[in-house]
C-alpha cells in the first residue's frame, strides 16, 4: 500500500534579502514503520530479573505487536544473550519483538571459543540484530570491515540488521560528521544485493550522546539522517533508500523523543537507559503511536534558517536541510557530561 507523507523543501529567493521559506507538500510514497528498539546492554544481572523487565513492559505496552493498517509502530528488546529467549517467550504475546545486540564474525559452528552466530540467535527465535554499536566500535575496537563481514553473516541467517554509525565528539567538533557516518554506512553494506537492502535499518548514534544525557534537537537529528538518507540513495537508488528506516539513538528519554520522532526522517529511535525502565519505553512507544495517529510523525515543525544558511535540494528533493558544519563548543567538566553543555554557533542553537 502507498501512503501519503509530507516532504519538506527548501525555496530560496531570487535575491539575498529573500528570507528562505520551506513549503511542506505531501507525494505519494511507501510508508516506513516507525520502530522503538530498547538496547539492554549488559543488563540486567539475572535471568529472574530479565523476566521481571520483559513481564513489565508487556503489561506496559499493552497491545498487539504487528503493525495495523495505518502503520502502528513496531517495539522491540535487544537483550544480552542468555536472555534472548525469555524475552522471546514472554515479550511475543505482547508483540514485542527481540533482537541481538551483536553476533560473531564466523558464519559458521567451529572451534571458535566464546563466539555466537548468527543461526544461533535466529533460532532462538530473534529477529534483529544491532552491529557496530558505538560500544563495540570504541571498546571493543570493532572496525567497519568486521562489521562489514557481521552485517552479511546476520542475513545470510535471516536477521534484520540494524547497522549503528555515528561519529565521536572529536569528530562532531572537527565537522567530519557526514565524513564519518558516510563511510561507515557504505563500508558496513558494501556488496550487499539489491533484495537484502529491505532488511536493513540504520540507526544514527552520536557518540557524544549515547549516554551521556546530551541528546541531539530534532534539527541535529534530521540533519544527519538527511544526509545518511543521502548517502543511501547514492548507493542504493533513490526508492530503496527512501525505504529504510533510520533511527535515532543517544539518550533518548520520553522527555526528548517527542522532538526527535516529529523529524522528516527520524524513523524512530534506539533507546538505551530508558530501556530499562517498562514505564518509559512504554511511554515511547505510546508517543510514537500517538505521533501516527493524531499527525504524519514525519509533520515536522519549519526549520528556521539563518540568511547565511545554504541550504541544498537532494536529488529526489526529499527533506533537504541546511548542510551547514555543527561545530559545537564544550563547556564543563569531562567526565561529568550531565553538566556539560554543547553552544552550536552555526545555528543560534544550545543544548545543555
Amino acid at each position: 500500500l502507498l501512503s501519503v507523507r509530507p516532504l519538506w523543501i527548501i525555496c530560496h529567493g531570487m535575491h539575498s534579502g529573500v528570507p528562505a521559506l520551506l513549503l511542506a507538500l505531501c507525494v505519494v510514497d511507501k510508508p516506513r514503520v516507525t520502530l522503538i528498539a530498547g538496547n539492554w546492554k549488559l543488563n540486567p544481572s539475572t535471568a529472574q530479573e530479565a523476566v521481571a523487565l520483559v513481564q513489565g513492559l508487556a503489561d506496559a505496552h499493552g497491545q498487539s505487536g504487528a503493525p495495523d493498517a495505518t502503520g502502528a509502530p513496531e517495539l522491540a528488546i535487544f537483550p544480552p544473550f542468555p536472555f534472548i529467549h525469555i524475552a522471546v517467550a514472554h515479550g511475543a504475546p505482547a508483540g514485542i519483538r527481540v533482537g541481538a545486540q551483536n553476533i560473531g564474525a564466523e558464519p559458521g559452528v567451529g572451534a571458535f571459543t566464546g563466539e555466537v552466530t548468527a543461526r544461533m540467535v535466529e533460532s532462538l527465535g530473534a529477529e534483529f540484530v544491532l552491529l557496530g554499536h558505538s560500544e563495540r566500535r570504541h571498546i571493543y575496537g570493532e572496525t567497519d570491515d568486521l562489521i562489514h563481514r557481521k552485517v552479511h553473516h546476520a542475513l545470510e541467517a535471516g536477521l534484520h540488521v540494524i547497522l549503528c554509525v555515528g561519529e565521536t565528539e572529536t569528530e562532531f567538533i572537527a565537522g567530519d560528521q557526514e565524513a564519518v557516518t558516510s563511510r561507515q554506512v557504505l563500508r558496513g553494506l558494501k556488496g550487499l544485493a539489491p533484495d537484502q537492502i529491505g532488511n536493513i535499518t540504520i540507526a544514527y548514534e552520536p557518540v557524544w550522546a549515547v549516554g551521556t544525557g546530551r541528546t541531539a534537537t530534532g534539527e541535529q537529528a534530521q540533519r544527519a539522517h538527511s544526509h545518511i538518507r543521502a548517502t543511501l540513495e547514492g548507493a542504493f537508488g533513490q526508492s530503496r533508500a527512501s525505504a529504510i528506516r533510520i533511527l535515532y539513538g543517544g539518550s533518548v528519554t520520553p522527555e526528548t523523543a517527542g522532538a526527535l520522532l516529529r523529524m522528516p526522517d527520524v524513523d524512530g529511535a534506539l533507546v538505551g537507559g530508558a530501556s530499562l525502565s517498562p514505564s518509559k519505553l512504554a511511554a515511547i512507544a505510546t508517543l510514537a503511536g500517538d505521533l501516527l495517529s493524531n499527525e504524519s510523525p514525519h509533520l515536522a515543525s519549519p526549520i528556521p534558517l539563518s540568511s547565511e544558511s545554504s541550504p541544498a535540494l537532494l536529488p529526489d528533493l526529499a527533506c533537504a536541510v541546511d548542510s551547514k558544519p555543527i561545530r559545537p563548543t564544550v563547556a564543563g567538566d569531562d567526565d561529568d557530561h550531565d553538566d556539560a553543555s554543547v553552544s552550536f554557533h552555526s545555528h543560534g542553537l544550545t543544548h545543555a
